[in-house]
């Protein structure tokens, strides 16, 4: 046995001993010839350093050794298994992590096995985990004429280089039939269901002796990763500081709409164990804990101090206090009047009347309600009689970050959202610090009142408007969150932009809502014929525009459960996102267009709907309007022709007049590449905006007489973060 003098906390391990390769492998173990085969343990080491043709970090040849609680990390070979090599073994793994190493170069070498490579070997990993390793082929693991036995293990973010771009790929396999068994582990992008990828066709592995047991990951985690801070494989070949991830396990909150599949109450995958915080997890309670990652079940629910304002239009006395009985008439009264955490019921017009508030701003965690949405216990039968229209002169509904109140030295800004800085000697001064204090203080969500007030944010803590500033617009530790739900979001014309943003100033942006630096909830509403403004059409989000300017970006924004009909904008029909890095949730929401595939839930529509530069969608479950034109004998688009555009009347043969209305009903994909023959276009809106992996052609030798005339409307063709798309064979004009 060899082990570090220093004893591992298993619960923590740190690998203060370090073995450090100064050419060829750091370790080896094999068997001497008249030998038995040698079965040694390794514990509590660091392997890193080594640099091999074969096997970086460990070699190891007709040999059995048990390795524990270990670190092989940053070893490199020349050709296979950058971490380890395995030869006719059977070693015994529990504990390792296995990252940040290289089996061949990026000069298209052959190199199999960045993590771990086995030849005639039958290993066994247990919390084992292998990530941000690099390969040609296999780049976390690769077997060959091997059993793999793997359990509560993961395996994650591996890479391989492909035509100059790395690509996931985290197992691989050749040679020989080999078997292997999977039990309560994560692969990253591995279908749990797909046991026909290990055993038949091209798969890798006897189908008698392969078990799959692959926990299912949902399609936000896979947008996210399980680990603190992982280095990107991609950095590895130019790593000259050396510089480490973390790999010691991430836990989302529930808004991220990550499940945290990689930890379980009581178990983990990989190599460090998870420790959970134990609290409330229910955001609607009074004593939610937002650093509790498991629920103990102590859930409060009475005495939150949460106001409910209520708002009509039909108040026939004029607008009134909020109450139920005497309610606002309009509803940004309301917003003025609310603190984060209340609620605003909106009741709906009556003989058409709406609410005439264009450019309605949200700057705290309030929950916008119709009565409609409140009192049905259905939401899918809601009629969407409560209607806020935008009237074209703006955003329906803005949503920016409550800015931070700067008060001056021993003053501290109050509780209720109007600006007012109070002396702060006043918290705990044995008077009540209650939304009556002189001078029209609240003091009531500091903490430290001397126990004089019930104070509303008690289980909170003391926040300074930093803090309140912070909390609300990155949803970090906060329990409250803006909702907006129930309504038909209306005529609404967009948000002009702001250079300092990043935006164009001669732009609008986010016809319906506008969203910057905040993270919403926008549930069960209908947004309909928002985008087109008196002068000048939205550019970028015809329904929903999302900015986002803040360092830490990465959440879970909620548009599930909505409607969206007849929305424009020149990029992103419905939704438009820059800068914004986490997830938007979609799911079961009703789309002009959208695409299913056969068989599955999964749902995909086109960047000409939703568009982001950097953040990622889940439509699972979403239908539409419109099924998307997805594998057609044809498409034409000939502006003097009678069009076929439903799939029951044109029996794969389908034309349209203009471009736009072509590319917005198709969609295309890597398996599915879609060419729409051009012979003349009657568009009246540019520019058009492109979509991956479709052809836009003239015809060969046509380029002359086949003319897109953009009649001095702007720009053409909008090509942005495009994929293997053409345009070719004709002349474009006027732009």
């Amino acid at each position: 046995t060899i082990k570090s003098i220093v004893e591992i906390d298993e619960s923590d391990p740190t690998f203060d001993v370090g073995v450090i390769g100064d050419g060829g492998s750091v370790i080896t173990i094999s068997k001497l010839d008249n030998h038995p085969r040698p079965v040694p343990t390794l514990r509590g080491l660091t392997v890193s350093g080594g640099n091999a043709e074969i096997g970086g970090g460990i070699y190891i040849e007709e040999a059995d050794p048990r390795l524990e609680w270990m670190r092989i990390i940053q070893n490199e070979a020349g050709s296979d298994g950058g971490g380890l090599y395995l030869q006719n073994s059977n070693p015994e793994l529990s504990h390792v992590l296995i990252a940040e190493n290289i089996a061949g170069t990026a000069t298209g070498s052959a190199g199999y096995g960045g993590g771990l490579y086995m030849e005639s070997s039958m290993p066994t990993l247990d919390h084992v985990t292998i990530s941000s390793n690099y390969a040609n082929a296999g780049s976390g693991l690769y077997f060959s004429g091997s059993m793999a036995d793997i359990s509560y293990s993961l395996i994650w973010g591996n890479n391989r280089i492909d035509d100059n771009d790395f690509n996931l790929q985290e197992i691989d396999f050749g040679g020989e039939l080999s078997s292997i068994i999977i039990d309560n582990s994560i692969i990253e992008d591995y279908d749990p269901g797909d046991f026909d990828y290990w055993t038949s066709g091209g798969g890798c592995c006897d189908q008698n002796n392969t078990e799959i047991n692959i926990i299912s990951v949902s399609f936000a985690c896979l947008a996210l990763t399980p680990f603190v801070d992982p280095l990107d494989p991609g950095e590895l070949l130019d790593n000259e500081d050396d510089s480490q991830g973390n790999y010691h396990l991430e836990y989302y909150a529930s808004d991220s709409g990550c499940d945290n599949p990689w930890i379980g109450d009581d178990w983990w995958l990989g190599l460090y164990e998870f420790i959970h915080v134990t609290g409330c997890m229910d955001v609607n309670s009074c004593n939610y804990n937002s650093d509790a990652t498991l629920d103990d079940g102590s859930c409060t629910y009475d005495d939150c101090d949460i106001d409910t304002w209520h708002v009509d239009i039909n108040n026939p006395n004029g607008s009134g206090d909020g109450s139920q009985e005497n309610p606002f008439v309009l509803i940004k009264d309301a917003i003025n009047a609310a603190r984060d955490g209340d609620l605003i019921l909106v009741a709906p017009g009556g003989n058409g009347a709406f609410y005439d508030e264009p450019d309605l701003i949200i700057n705290k965690a309030v929950k916008l309600h119709s009565t409609e949405y409140a009192e049905s216990s259905d939401p899918a039968t809601l009629t969407y009689s409560t209607i806020i229209d935008g009237q074209r002169s703006g955003s329906v509904i803005t949503f920016s970050p409550q800015l931070p109140i700067e008060c001056d030295d021993e003053y501290v800004d109050d509780c209720s959202n109007d600006g007012d800085c109070c002396p702060e000697s006043w918290i705990g001064d044995g008077f009540g610090d209650c939304e009556d204090q002189a001078y029209g203080c609240d003091l009531t969500c500091y903490d430290n009142d001397g126990g004089d007030c019930d104070g509303r944010m008690d289980n909170q803590g003391d926040k300074s408007s930093e803090d309140v500033y912070n909390l609300y617009s990155q949803g970090e530790g906060f329990r409250y969150v803006p909702e907006v739900k129930g309504f038909l979001i209306r005529n609404g014309s967009g948000t002009i932009g702001d250079p300092n943003d990043g935006l164009d100033e001669n732009k609008f942006y986010g016809g319906g809502i506008f969203i910057q630096d905040s993270y919403p909830v926008i549930e069960f509403n209908r947004f309909e014929n928002n985008g087109d403004g008196e002068n000048e059409r939205t550019w970028e989000g015809g329904a929903i525009f999302i900015l986002s300017t803040l360092e830490d970006n990465n959440g879970n924004i909620q548009l599930g459960n909505n409607i969206f009909r007849d929305n424009y904008a020149s990029i992103g029909k419905i939704l438009s996102s820059r800068g914004y890095t986490g997830m938007i949730d979609m799911t079961y929401s009703d789309v002009d267009v959208f695409h299913k595939y056969d068989g599955r839930d999964e749902v995909s529509v086109s960047k000409y709907w939703c568009y982001s530069d950097e953040a990622a969608f889940d439509f699972l479950y979403t239908t539409g309007e419109h099924a998307a034109i997805y594998n057609p004998t044809s498409i034409t688009i000939n502006a003097d022709e009678t069009p076929c555009e439903d799939e029951g009347e044109c029996d794969g043969a389908y034309s349209f007049q203009s471009i736009e209305k072509a590319i917005s009903r198709s969609y295309a994909d890597e398996n599915n590449r879609l060419t729409i023959n051009l012979t003349s276009a009657d568009d009246s809106r540019y520019p058009i905006q492109v979509i991956d992996y479709l052809t836009l052609d003239g015809g060969e030798g046509m380029r002359d007489d086949v003319e897109v005339d953009v009649q001095d409307m702007g720009t053409g063709f909008w090509v942005e973060d495009i994929k293997e798309s053409e345009l070719k064979n004709f002349t474009i004009i006027n732009g």
